[in-house]
């Protein structure tokens, strides 16, 4: 045995060296002819087995034979057990066994998922899960970490175990990882699955998802990305702005904290990008939760002092945008409109080049169609309800339009199919394009 992983690993140097893979074929064939060892305290050539079938085990893992890779592993852990605690260590063997125990899992884990079984993954993955703190292997290779335990959460989340879900949270974020990205996929599916399904449906949906958040926690969110994507989670949770105002309020919670600290320096948000992203985060949190008119005022004192022109958002199309959003809310549709043109003029020569100032130029459009159709409406002018419909045309002949993200292409859509008016003028219009 000794003798033949010996020629495995020349076969493997003479592929290398004549660029032949049919040496590797021969090595692999060679390593799985290694019969196991007769006698346990035949130290070499346990330890000559091991190492072999190591080898080997990588080779099934590149092959993604992991069923056969589980079975071999078994007899590698098997064997590795009757050597001497100094020939593990001395052989560095101690550490390819634990790599590859890793390996073996998440293999498993993997195919387990593709075949659509989460819960015979959860069984694979738990071991590793409740070990997570104590796995050397896992705190030196934080990838392999990270990769390792999001397919584990993501496996606990399609099987509805919400206790393991809740371990694997705890265990990600024990290793000093971050959840919350990976929970809020988790959430935007659930909900997304959930709603056709209607209460019933969005409950149970709930019912899986809240454990989770409140698993978190949200003293070791080390960064404000990290708490808006968990504050994220908890918005995605609402339905009914009225009646789910309390996934608002955990939300706030979260991001009510930093803003506050960051809108106390105005000079410093300014030049930190990242403060200006969670103030804006915090700014559109205060106008969704909003029920009555005094709570939107909060909003606006704040937008107002931002956006002056030594606010720290005096340049920020987002805070702009955002602006436009409150406006809205205020049924100051007027000043939507004339708000809204001028970021659409901003915004023009740029629309056509970039693709992020596109997207903005498009949100900003769609404003200032609201804001003509509204103030058409509610002042019964035809003409400003005639205006918005031919802005609607006018957008959809843009050459960059059918780049346009569906989902703002969807408001103008709804748009649409909440107002008769604005549909009639937009048909009207349309036949004579």
């Amino acid at each position: 045995p000794m003798a033949q992983f010996q020629s495995a690993m020349i076969l493997y140097q003479l592929e290398q060296k004549d660029n032949d893979p049919n040496q590797r074929v021969k090595a692999v064939t060679m390593l799985a002819s290694i019969p196991e060892p007769t006698d346990p305290a035949d130290t070499p050539i346990v330890e000559n087995f091991v190492k072999a079938k190591l080898r080997l085990a990588s080779e099934l893992y590149g092959q993604k034979k992991y069923q056969d890779l589980g079975k071999l592993f078994d007899r590698i852990d098997a064997n590795a057990k009757k050597l001497p605690p100094e020939t593990l260590q001395a052989g560095g063997i101690k550490d390819r066994l634990e790599t590859m125990r890793l390996y073996t899992a998440f293999g498993l884990a993997n195919e387990a998922m593709l075949a659509k079984k989460p819960a015979d993954a959860v069984k694979v993955m738990a071991p590793l899960v409740a070990d997570a703190d104590k796995n050397e292997t896992l705190k030196k290779d934080p990838p392999l970490a990270q990769a390792i335990l999001k397919t584990a959460l993501k496996a606990a989340i399609q099987a509805t175990d919400t206790k393991q879900a809740q371990a694997v949270i705890a265990a990600i974020q024990g290793l000093g990882g971050d959840p919350t990205r990976d929970v809020l996929e988790a959430t935007m599916e659930q909900m997304a699955q959930a709603r056709p399904m209607k209460e019933a449906g969005i409950e149970q949906a709930r019912a899986r998802i809240e454990p989770l958040l409140k698993a978190i926690k949200p003293e070791q969110l080390k960064e404000n990305r990290s708490a808006r994507l968990l504050a994220a989670s908890w918005s995605a949770l609402v339905v009914d702005d009225k009646k789910d105002k309390k996934y608002y309020l955990q939300a706030e919670g979260l991001l009510k904290p930093r803003a506050d600290k960051l809108l106390a320096d105005n000079t410093a948000l300014g030049q930190d990008k990242d403060g200006q992203v969670t103030a804006l985060a915090y700014l559109r949190l205060l106008r969704q939760k909003a029920a009555t008119p005094e709570e939107l005022a909060v909003e606006r004192q704040i937008i107002d002092a931002a956006m002056s022109k030594t606010g720290w958002a005096a340049k920020n199309v987002d805070v702009r945008i955002e602006n436009l959003e409150l406006l809205g809310e205020e049924s100051k549709f007027g000043v939507v409109a004339s708000e809204a043109k001028k970021l659409v003029d901003l915004l023009e020569k740029r629309a056509d080049s970039d693709n992020y100032f596109r997207d903005k130029y498009v949100e900003a459009y769609f404003h200032m169609v609201l804001g003509y159709f509204r103030f058409g409406k509610d002042k019964n002018e035809t003409t400003q309800i005639s205006r918005a419909a031919a802005l609607m045309i006018e957008l959809e002949k843009r050459a960059f339009y059918g780049s346009v993200a569906p989902a703002l292409k969807d408001r103008f859509n709804k748009l649409l199919e909440s107002e008769p008016l604005l549909k009639a003028q937009y048909d009207k219009l349309k036949t004579k394009v």
